[in-house]
């Protein structure tokens, strides 16, 4: 192993140890100083990124070993299934908090329910047909065209449609928003 390796390894562990430090204490916070059941859709999206970042690490250091190779299939189902699972109820939180509807139940499920299930299908058979990714010689992990074309892209929606959200809560909603703010009479009149 090159210097440069080992440098890359060491930041990758201290990266994701602080990530998942972070992850804890909002878990804790949320759970025991907010007093929000564990049921609640922000504990299990942290609770879903902490899987999806444990999974990581172990994979990160199990790839490249031959004899882990049950292993690596284990930590790279347990990444992408939770992944999805997680950017998904991300997406729906954000929904949620933004005080959007959707037009109907059937677009809701189309939005946020079928793609996650192609997810754990193609999870459950890239083993037998290397859907998502394959192993080569050396029992590394390479990524197949369905985890670049559908995976990905899958991801980026779930974690863009927040940011699209945000602005047009932030932006075009505003005027429904400071309806529901009724200020007393004495703060809207001019102070002379």
């Amino acid at each position: 192993m090159t210097n440069i390796e080992t440098v890359a390894d060491l930041l990758f562990v201290e990266i994701t140890l602080l990530s998942i430090l972070l992850l804890v204490l909002a878990l804790y916070n949320n759970l025991v100083l907010f007093k929000i059941n564990v049921k609640d859709k922000l504990s299990k999206i942290l609770v879903i990124f902490i899987a999806v970042i444990i999974s990581e690490c172990v994979w990160h250091f199990a790839d490249r070993i031959p004899e882990y190779r049950i292993l690596n299939c284990a930590c790279a189902y347990i990444f992408a299934t939770m992944f999805a699972v997680g950017a998904s109820l991300f997406a729906q939180f954000s929904l949620e908090r933004f005080e959007i509807r959707l037009a109907s139940r059937k677009v809701h499920a189309l939005l946020f329910y079928v793609p996650v299930i192609a997810v754990l299908v193609f999870c459950l058979l890239t083993p037998w047909f290397g859907i998502l990714y394959r192993f080569d010689c050396n029992g590394e992990i390479q990524y197949a065209d369905g985890y670049n074309f559908f995976f990905v892209p899958l991801g980026f929606a779930y974690g863009f449609v927040p940011s699209v959200l945000a602005l047009f809560y932030l932006t075009l909603n505003k005027k429904r928003r400071l309806k529901k703010i009724s200020m007393p009479r004495r703060y809207c009149s001019p102070p002379f």
